[in-house]
């Protein structure tokens, strides 16, 4: 009698147990179903259009000197299905910028363009779903940023997971290569002037005459750069009656070199790029023989042009 009790309070007991057991398979087996609508994958990352041959332009006088568009694309196994997924970004190496050769950086702003899209932590989200499988988005680069030429990279990690709350669980990921460059170029100018033409008022003529010349040339490159000079008058100032006869020399230094107009072009050669703060060089003339010269106005008309190495 007392086995037969025993026996008849177990069964509840078990039917119980399967019965819990029932449940929770049904609950898993419903979560997977649940889980398979949301099949997808990050099918591309494209950079749409940007500026000229993706090139940021150093001495851009608008907010940018580059804007990049991209799109990154999610992949939906069943459109048909209602689904909804997050994608997340952020940049390999830490902040917002650029790297190349030196040590040199490039930094940009990320611009979201998807409704709903927001940034968190240096990570960018955006909801994904059937209906709306595309994230737009811009890196635009702050003008004044001035660097050595060449390429700058990053890398762009693009996660799908199922929200921003789960960034945890990856579903899928795709690295993609963000890449800019700065050309050779190269701007020349007085230092502290704005117009391209400068008159400069020797005095009175004596025989050995030093002046040093005021403003400077100031010089930004990207790169190495070369200097050509010409004078008119091949380095002769001539009497305003234009009689080559009474030329007076002068002798024309740039940053203690002598240039030589005998010479076609005659470059003062960099190799070195000027970044940040430019470089300023200093330029003086010194006045040759005037006896038996006459009275008068004598004058030159110096051209100077600059080429970046590399063009």
């Amino acid at each position: 009698m007392k086995q037969n009790h025993f026996n008849e309070l177990i069964r509840p007991r078990l039917k119980n147990a399967y019965r819990l057991l029932a449940v929770f398979i049904v609950f898993c087996f419903s979560y997977s179903s649940a889980f398979a609508v949301c099949d997808a994958r990050v099918q591309s990352v494209n950079l749409m259009s940007s500026g000229v041959q993706n090139q940021y332009d150093v001495f851009a006088t608008s907010p940018n000197g580059l804007v990049q568009y991209y799109e990154a694309k999610v992949h939906f196994s069943d459109p048909t299905e209602e689904c909804s997924l997050s994608l997340m970004m952020s940049t390999v190496e830490q902040g917002y910028q650029l790297t190349g050769q030196g040590g040199n950086s490039l930094t940009f702003t990320p611009y979201l363009q998807s409704a709903g899209s927001f940034i968190q932590n240096r990570h960018w989200f955006a909801e994904v779903s059937p209906e709306q499988s595309i994230f737009r988005f811009q890196l635009r680069y702050p003008s004044q940023q001035f660097g050595a030429a060449g390429d700058y990279t990053n890398q762009l990690l693009v996660q799908l997971i199922p929200s921003p709350a789960e960034s945890i669980t990856v579903l899928d990921e795709q690295n993609h290569s963000i890449t800019a460059s700065i050309p050779p170029v190269a701007s020349i100018s007085f230092y502290g002037l704005s117009q391209r033409l400068y008159h400069l008022d020797l005095g009175r003529l004596t025989t050995g005459k030093s002046v040093n010349i005021d403003p400077n040339l100031f010089i930004r490159s990207t790169s190495g750069y070369e200097i050509s000079f010409n004078s008119d008058n091949q380095g002769k100032l001539r009497h305003q009656s234009k009689q080559d006869r009474w030329d007076i020399d002068y002798l024309f230094s740039v940053a203690g070199n002598v240039i030589d107009f005998t010479v076609t072009g005659n470059p003062l050669v960099v190799s070195t790029p000027q970044i940040l703060d430019g470089q300023r060089l200093p330029m003086s003339i010194q006045i040759g023989e005037t006896e038996n010269r006459p009275g008068g106005l004598y004058e030159d008309e110096i051209h100077i042009d600059i080429s970046a190495s590399g063009l």
